[in-house]
C-alpha cells in the first residue's frame, strides 16, 4: 500500500492540521508526547500533519523533499514529500518515506526506538534486518552503474535530455542512483594499497564487517568501511568500471571533476599493472 493510500484510510476521525507553522508546533508536540526527540522530524514547507489516535497512524506531508544531518551523529538523512508512521510511546513503527546514508547507499528507515531511555541512544532499524555483512561484486555494481545512466538518457547528455524535457522524475532518480553506484565502484579501488579493487568487497554496516580486512590505504577515508577477505581480493581488470565512467562522462560531461578524474585514475592504474603483468610473462618466459 502506497503513502497516499495509507493516508487515506486513516484520515477519517483523524486530527488535521495545515500551514507550515502549526504543522511544526504539532508534530514536535505529538513527538513529545512519545517521549521522542522533538527534532527527529526537521521537515520543512509542510504542507499537513494529520494524527489518527484510535490507530496511531501519523503522517506529515511537505513541498519537496529535505536532507537533513545530525552532526551530533554524523548521519545524513532523507525525507521523501510524504513521511508516514504508526506511533507508539518511545517508537516510530512501519515507517515510511526516511531513508539514512550508510556509506555512499541509502538505506530506508522502518524503526526509530529509545530502548533504554537512560542511555540516551536511539535505535534505527532498517527495512531489513541485516544477518550478514552486506556485500558487493564489482562487476555488479560497475555494470548497473552505467545500465541505469544509459537507460535514463538513453544514451544521449543530461543537459540535452533536460533542454528537451525527456526526463521523467524516475530517469532523474535512476541518473542520481547511477552515480551514487559511481562512487561505490571508485571507493572500492581507492580503498586500497594497490588501487585495485577486490573482486568481492564488505560494507562494515552496523558493526558487522563479515570479519574482513581493511584494503591497505590509510589516507582512505572508508578505510573501515569498506573491506575484503583474502580469497576476494584478487582483481581481474574487467573493463567494466572504465567502461561505465566512460558512459557516465559522456551523459554528464563531467571532465574536471568527480568523474572525469576517476576515469583517468582508473585508466592510469589499469595500464600499470597491465604493463607490469605483460613484463613478469616476458621476464618468465625468457628464463625458460
Amino acid at each position: 500500500m502506497s503513502s497516499q493510500q495509507l493516508i487515506a484510510s486513516h484520515r477519517e476521525n483523524a486530527e488535521v492540521y495545515h500551514g507550515d507553522a502549526l504543522c511544526k508546533q504539532k508534530s514536535k508536540e505529538l513527538l513529545g508526547k512519545i517521549n521522542m526527540p522533538k527534532g527527529l522530524l526537521p521537515l520543512d514547507d509542510l504542507i499537513e500533519v494529520g494524527y489518527n489516535q484510535t490507530t496511531g497512524f501519523v503522517w506529515l506531508t511537505q513541498k519537496k523533499k529535505k536532507e537533513h544531518v545530525f552532526r551530533l551523529i554524523g548521519r545524513k538523512v532523507a525525507y521523501d514529500n510524504e513521511v508516514t508512521a504508526f506511533v507508539d510511546d518511545r517508537r516510530l513503527r512501519r515507517l515510511t518515506g526516511v531513508k539514512s546514508k550508510e556509506l555512499l547507499i541509502w538505506i530506508s528507515i522502518s524503526d526509530i526506538c529509545i530502548n533504554d531511555p537512560a542511555s540516551g541512544k536511539i535505535t534505527v532499524r532498517g527495512g531489513r534486518e541485516m544477518k550478514a555483512a552486506p556485500l558487493v561484486k564489482l562487476l555488479y555494481v560497475c555494470f548497473l552503474s552505467g545500465t541505469l545512466a544509459l537507460g535514463a538518457t538513453t544514451g544521449t547528455t543530461k543537459q540535452a535530455a533536460m533542454k528537451a524535457n525527456l526526463l521523467t522524475f524516475e530517469d532523474m532518480e535512476n541518473l542520481k542512483l547511477a552515480e551514487e553506484l559511481a562512487k561505490t565502484c571508485f571507493e572500492m579501488y581507492s580503498v586500497t594499497s594497490t588501487g585495485l579493487a577486490p573482486e568481492i568487497a564488505y560494507f562494515n554496516v552496523q558493526g558487522n564487517s563479515g570479519g574482513g580486512a581493511d584494503g591497505g590505504n590509510k589516507s582512505s577515508k572508508f578505510i573501515h568501511d569498506i573491506v575484503m577477505k583474502l580469497a576476494d581480493g584478487h582483481n581481474l581488470l574487467q573493463p567494466e568500471t572504465v567502461e561505465l565512467l566512460f558512459f557516465l562522462l559522456s551523459i554528464t560531461e563531467d571532465t574536471a571533476n568527480g568523474v572525469g578524474r576517476s576515469l583517468r585514475h582508473l585508466r592510469n592504474t589499469q595500464r600499470l599493472f597491465l604493463e607490469v603483468t605483460l613484463q613478469c610473462d616476458c621476464t618468465s618466459s625468457s628464463e625458460k
